[in-house]
């Protein structure tokens, strides 16, 4: 049988097993560890490759009787790009072949996969970046599936409820159009978050990956949004809350823009317009609960 085959099976199962059962804190404490484990993996699977076609490899060669090569892999991650090289040993880069992978829409870092070799290798190279694209895809996919399992099931228990209450509400008054535009956040103290149910989760991750940025991947700016809460008192919503009365402001407008650049760049994305809006709806003790959407919503 077909190594590439074998090793393709292998990948898939070891990826979503590896995720399935990480908690969000745990998924997001170990997200770089993991992106680090998947070039690893790749470049492992890579040399077995070459290994099952009769060369030897060590660390960072791949020989056989007749040439020796140096391998190495290295992620550029401002450029989100990951290069692959065998060079000749002798020869250098003379005859040098080239092929890129692009993934697209995925959650992690890697959009561009750039991969070299000195051509008289004579190697099946869509074999190998079939590999490499699967390795991605399978680990990625996996990423994203443990987060939304694990965050739809701390989140269910009362947002989707409210959720589903305020798009009936909508419904009822002929807004049904706004069902998909608005997030609810609250603001505690000196905290303010943004709270998803599992529609809500799905509709976040598919913006991120449909409206890539260069610097970070999909899944930093989740983390950055779950992670780097603005001071309530920063907030939209606290404005909201001391006025009464619903606020809007422009993006060049927010305080918080240059301090929390990425948890901005998200936000940018959440809401395609010049801006944000935000409306305090509700407040019980020390909480407040407010409704966000973009400018144009609003108007």
């Amino acid at each position: 049988m077909d190594y590439f085959s074998i090793k393709k099976q292998d990948i898939s199962d070891e990826a979503f097993k590896a995720f399935d059962s990480l908690s969000i804190t745990e998924l997001i404490d170990n997200y770089y560890i993991i992106e680090s484990e998947l070039i690893d993996k790749i470049k492992k699977n890579i040399k077995s490759f070459f290994e099952f076609k009769g060369f030897q490899t060590s660390e960072n060669i791949i020989q056989n009787s007749e040439h020796i090569y140096f391998f190495s892999v290295e992620l550029l991650k401002i450029e989100r790009t990951f290069f692959i090289e065998i060079e000749d040993a002798v020869d250098g880069k003379l005859n040098e072949q080239h092929f890129e992978i692009e993934i697209k829409n995925q959650i992690g870092i890697i959009r561009n996969v750039l991969f070299s070799y000195p051509e008289k290798m004579a190697i099946d190279v869509q074999k190998i970046l079939e590999l490499v694209r699967h390795q991605i895809l399978s680990s990625y996919t996996s990423i994203e599936q443990g987060y939304l399992t694990n965050s739809i099931e701390l989140n269910e228990k009362f947002f989707d409820r409210l959720y589903n209450k305020f798009n009936h509400h909508l419904i009822l008054n002929n807004r049904e159009s706004l069902c998909d535009q608005y997030w609810f956040v609250i603001g505690h103290k000196n905290a303010f978050h943004y709270f998803f149910d599992k529609d809500k989760t799905k509709k976040l991750i598919n913006l991120l990956k449909s409206n890539q940025i260069s610097q970070y991947a999909p899944f930093e700016l989740i983390i950055s949004l779950i992670k780097t809460p603005l001071n309530f008192h920063e907030s939209l919503a606290a404005e909201s809350w001391r006025q009464k009365r619903v606020i809007s402001k422009k993006w060049g407008e927010l305080e918080y823009k240059d301090a929390k650049l990425i948890y901005f760049l998200c936000e940018r994305i959440l809401y395609p317009s010049d801006g944000h809006t935000l409306w305090s709806i509700c407040e019980s003790r020390d909480y407040v609960l407010g409704v966000a959407m973009s400018n144009h919503v609003q108007k």
